[in-house]
Protein backbone atom coordinates (compact mmCIF):
# COMPACT_ATOMS: atom_id res chain seq x y z
CA UNK A 1 0.00 0.00 0.00
CA UNK A 2 1.44 3.44 -0.90
CA UNK A 3 2.77 5.59 1.94
CA UNK A 4 1.54 9.08 2.82
CA UNK A 5 4.69 10.64 1.36
CA UNK A 6 3.72 9.44 -2.14
CA UNK A 7 0.51 11.50 -2.20
CA UNK A 8 -1.37 8.33 -3.16
CA UNK A 9 -4.08 7.02 -0.87
CA UNK A 10 -4.18 3.23 -0.56
CA UNK A 11 -7.52 1.82 0.52
CA UNK A 12 -8.19 -1.78 1.42
CA UNK A 13 -11.51 -3.48 0.78
CA UNK A 14 -12.62 -3.21 4.41
CA UNK A 15 -11.40 0.37 4.96
CA UNK A 16 -14.71 2.21 4.32
CA UNK A 17 -16.64 -0.15 6.61
CA UNK A 18 -13.90 -0.02 9.25
CA UNK A 19 -13.92 3.79 9.21
CA UNK A 20 -17.72 3.83 9.47
CA UNK A 21 -17.67 1.41 12.42
CA UNK A 22 -14.95 3.42 14.14
CA UNK A 23 -16.92 6.64 13.67
CA UNK A 24 -20.04 5.01 15.12
CA UNK A 25 -18.09 3.59 18.06
CA UNK A 26 -16.67 7.04 18.79
CA UNK A 27 -20.15 8.56 18.69
CA UNK A 28 -21.55 5.84 20.94
CA UNK A 29 -18.66 6.26 23.38
CA UNK A 30 -19.16 10.03 23.50
CA UNK A 31 -22.84 9.47 24.32
CA UNK A 32 -22.01 7.01 27.10
CA UNK A 33 -19.38 9.33 28.55
CA UNK A 34 -21.80 12.27 28.49
CA UNK A 35 -24.40 10.15 30.30
CA UNK A 36 -21.85 8.99 32.89
CA UNK A 37 -20.69 12.56 33.43
CA UNK A 38 -24.25 13.84 33.85
CA UNK A 39 -25.09 11.08 36.34
CA UNK A 40 -21.84 11.64 38.21
CA UNK A 41 -22.48 15.39 38.40
CA UNK A 42 -25.92 14.68 39.79
CA UNK A 43 -24.58 12.22 42.37
CA UNK A 44 -21.83 14.63 43.40
CA UNK A 45 -24.48 17.07 44.62
CA UNK A 46 -24.93 16.62 48.40
CA UNK A 47 -28.59 17.64 48.02
CA UNK A 48 -29.07 14.57 45.84
CA UNK A 49 -26.89 12.07 47.71
CA UNK A 50 -25.10 12.42 51.02
CA UNK A 51 -23.42 10.17 53.52
CA UNK A 52 -20.07 8.46 53.97
CA UNK A 53 -19.96 6.85 50.52
CA UNK A 54 -21.25 10.02 48.88
CA UNK A 55 -18.39 12.00 50.40
CA UNK A 56 -15.89 9.41 49.14
CA UNK A 57 -17.49 9.63 45.70
CA UNK A 58 -17.37 13.44 45.67
CA UNK A 59 -13.71 13.44 46.74
CA UNK A 60 -12.77 11.46 43.63
CA UNK A 61 -15.35 12.85 41.24
CA UNK A 62 -13.47 16.03 40.21
CA UNK A 63 -10.55 14.01 38.86
CA UNK A 64 -12.83 11.51 37.13
CA UNK A 65 -14.97 14.29 35.70
CA UNK A 66 -11.86 16.03 34.36
CA UNK A 67 -10.73 12.79 32.76
CA UNK A 68 -14.14 12.45 31.09
CA UNK A 69 -13.82 16.01 29.75
CA UNK A 70 -10.38 15.25 28.33
CA UNK A 71 -11.52 12.00 26.77
CA UNK A 72 -14.64 13.59 25.25
CA UNK A 73 -12.46 16.36 23.73
CA UNK A 74 -10.01 13.81 22.33
CA UNK A 75 -12.84 11.76 20.85
CA UNK A 76 -14.28 14.92 19.28
CA UNK A 77 -10.90 15.55 17.63
CA UNK A 78 -10.74 11.93 16.48
CA UNK A 79 -14.25 12.22 15.07
CA UNK A 80 -13.05 15.14 12.95
CA UNK A 81 -10.17 12.99 11.73
CA UNK A 82 -12.65 10.24 10.82
CA UNK A 83 -14.62 12.74 8.74
CA UNK A 84 -11.44 13.72 6.90
CA UNK A 85 -10.59 10.06 6.32
CA UNK A 86 -14.09 9.41 4.96
CA UNK A 87 -13.75 12.38 2.60
CA UNK A 88 -10.34 11.13 1.41
CA UNK A 89 -11.79 7.68 0.75
CA UNK A 90 -14.64 9.19 -1.25
CA UNK A 91 -12.23 11.37 -3.26
CA UNK A 92 -10.08 8.31 -3.95
CA UNK A 93 -13.09 6.42 -5.26
CA UNK A 94 -13.27 3.72 -2.61
CA UNK A 95 -11.12 0.61 -2.13
CA UNK A 96 -8.44 -0.23 -4.72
Amino acid sequence: MPGPESGVVGIGDSTPADVTRLGQAISDTQSVLAMLKANGENLSNPKVWDGEYAVTFRNGWKQVSGSFDTLIAELTDLSGDIQQITAAIQRAGGPH
